[in-house]
C-alpha cells in the first residue's frame, strides 16, 4: 500500500479519489493501492465533513486535522510537530487568487494563508501556499507528488512557469497538464491543471524520459501546458462519450419529498432577470456547469419558470417549482457519493456548496490514481 499525505484537503475528494472503493452514479469504484495517513485544512466545516464521511465507513481513526500548512511547516523545521513521510505528497492548494472568477491578484493575494485580512509575512499570503506545498515536499521527500489548480493560473503572466520551477528545483521531474472532467466520464463542464512531480533520485535513470515525454501518456485529453500554450479548445471528438446530466440526477427526489438533508437544502436566491452566472437552467441532456465555491445567487438552476425562460414544461406542469440545484444534486455532479453527509448539524447549505466546488471531483482523481498505479513500478523499479 502506497502511503499519502494530503495538503488543503478540504472535505476529501482528492484522497476518496486515489483510494477508491466508493459508489458512483450507481458503479462501485475499485479500491486503488493508495491509503491517505495524514490530510490537514484550515476550513472547520471541512474537518466535519470529512471526519463525519470516513467514521460512517468504520474508518473513526481517519481524521482531518485542522490547521494551517504554514504552521505546520514551521513547526516542524522547529521540532515541534510532524506530519508523515509518505509515498505521495498531494494539494489542490488555493485557487481564489488565480481564478477567473476571484480577483486575480495571483502571489499579491490580500489574504493571509488562514483565509483572514491578518497582516503576515509576503510569503505567507494565500496567493503563494503552493511555495510551503514545496517547503513540506522538500522536508518529507515523497516519491511523487500530485498538485492541483484552476484553468486560470496559466493567464496570470509567469505564475505557471514560476510554480514549476519551485517544485522543479525541489529535487523533481515534472508534468503539468490540463485535464478537461467530461474526458473521465463527469458531467461536468470543469478544467483543472494538474502537476505530477517525480523525485528523480527515486526512480530509475531510464525512466526519467519517460516521465518527461509524457507521464500522462495514458489519460485521454491530457493537454501539456507551456509558457506558449495558453489557450485551450477541446473538441467533441476528443471526449470519450461523457455521461450526460440526468444520469447523474435521475433518481433524486424533490427536496420537500426527501429525507437527505443534502437533497432538501437549496439556495433561495431570487432569479435576477439577466444571463450571468447563477442565472441560468442546466442542460439535462448535457453536461452540468463547473461547480463553484460560490454559493447562494451563484448556483444555477435545476429548473426555471415558464415566465424565466424554463424548457422543461412538463415538469412544471406537474407542479414541480422553479428552483436551484441541491447541494446533493451539486455534489453528484462533483461525482461525490451519496454517504457524504454535506449538509448537517454545523454545516449549513452555503458551507456545504462551498466545499462541493473546491473539492478536485473523487472520478478525476481516481482516474490519476489508476493511471500511477499502473506505472508505478515501472517508475520505481517495484
Amino acid at each position: 500500500m502506497k502511503t499519502v499525505t494530503s495538503f488543503f484537503s478540504g472535505c476529501g475528494g482528492l484522497d476518496l479519489g486515489l483510494e477508491g472503493g466508493f459508489l458512483a452514479n450507481g458503479q462501485m469504484i475499485p479500491r486503488l493501492d493508495f491509503e491517505t495517513k495524514f490530510a490537514c485544512d484550515i476550513n472547520p466545516k471541512a474537518k466535519i465533513a470529512y471526519d463525519q464521511f470516513w467514521s460512517s465507513r468504520g474508518h473513526p481513526e481517519k481524521k482531518l486535522t485542522l490547521g494551517s500548512i504554514v504552521d505546520l511547516v514551521k513547526e516542524h523545521k522547529k521540532g515541534r510537530g510532524s506530519f508523515p513521510n509518505s509515498d505521495i505528497i498531494t494539494g489542490g492548494f488555493p485557487c481564489q487568487d488565480f481564478s477567473v472568477s476571484g480577483s486575480r491578484l495571483g502571489f499579491d493575494s490580500k489574504k493571509s494563508h488562514r483565509g483572514t485580512y491578518e497582516p503576515v509575512h509576503p510569503s505567507e499570503v494565500r496567493g503563494k501556499l503552493y511555495w510551503w506545498m514545496v517547503e513540506a515536499i522538500r522536508i518529507s521527500q515523497p516519491k511523487m507528488f500530485i498538485a492541483e489548480n484552476v484553468r486560470g493560473l496559466v493567464s496570470i503572466p509567469g505564475a505557471l512557469e514560476r510554480i514549476q520551477l519551485d517544485f522543479e528545483k525541489a529535487g523533481y521531474t515534472l508534468q503539468v497538464k490540463l485535464l478537461h472532467a467530461p474526458a473521465f466520464g463527469i458531467a461536468q463542464t470543469r478544467c483543472r491543471i494538474i502537476f505530477v512531480g517525480v523525485k528523480t533520485t527515486k526512480c530509475d535513470k531510464g525512466i526519467i524520459k519517460l516521465i518527461k515525454k509524457n507521464l500522462f501518456s495514458l489519460l485521454p485529453n491530457a493537454t501539456h501546458l507551456t509558457s506558449e500554450n495558453r489557450e485551450f479548445t477541446i473538441s467533441d471528438k476528443e471526449l470519450k462519450k461523457p455521461t450526460v446530466l440526468k444520469d447523474w440526477l435521475k433518481d433524486l427526489p424533490e427536496p420537500e419529498e426527501a429525507i437527505d438533508a443534502s437533497q432538501k437544502a437549496f439556495s433561495k436566491c431570487k432569479y435576477l432577470g439577466r444571463k450571468c452566472q447563477g442565472q441560468t437552467e442546466v442542460d439535462l441532456n448535457g453536461l452540468g456547469p463547473t461547480i463553484r465555491a460560490e454559493h447562494h445567487g451563484n448556483i444555477e438552476y435545476r429548473r426555471l419558470s415558464e415566465s424565466h425562460g424554463g424548457k422543461y414544461a412538463e415538469e412544471l406542469k406537474s407542479g414541480k417549482e422553479e428552483r436551484r440545484l441541491t447541494v446533493r444534486e451539486c455534489a453528484r455532479i462533483q461525482t461525490f457519493p451519496d454517504e457524504f453527509a454535506f449538509v448537517q448539524e454545523n454545516i449549513a447549505a452555503s458551507d456545504a456548496y462551498k466545499l462541493i466546488g473546491n473539492a478536485v471531483p473523487p472520478i478525476l482523481a481516481y482516474a490519476i490514481g489508476t493511471h500511477i498505479q499502473s506505472i508505478w513500478g515501472e517508475l520505481f523499479n517495484e
